[in-house]
């Protein structure tokens, strides 16, 4: 709901991916530890909402993929995009 107030797009999970191939410190830069990033576009799995992350923790890094009840705490970080500027409207 907030991202749709801001007029965000949902992510999917290369996108999530590639924050975690691009900034494999992130949770060390913002002091976070551990740290997920959690794509905002979820899958079914097994009957089951879930979600796809990158996880940190201390000098580990990997993809995970989790129930998305379990995402909200203090070191969940939704990730969405700004609409590029070919979809804007005037």
């Amino acid at each position: 709901a907030w991202g749709k107030q801001e007029e965000l797009t949902q992510t999917v999970p290369s996108e999530a991916f590639s924050v975690g191939k691009q900034c494999p410190n992130l949770h060390e830069a913002l002091n976070i530890n551990p740290m997920y990033v959690v794509a905002t576009t979820s899958c079914t799995f097994e009957g089951v909402q879930q979600a796809c992350c990158v996880w940190w923790g201390g000098s580990e890094r990997k993809a995970d993929l989790g129930w998305t009840g379990c995402f909200g705490g203090a070191d969940d970080w939704f990730l969405f995009r700004k609409p590029s500027a070919s979809k804007l409207q005037p």
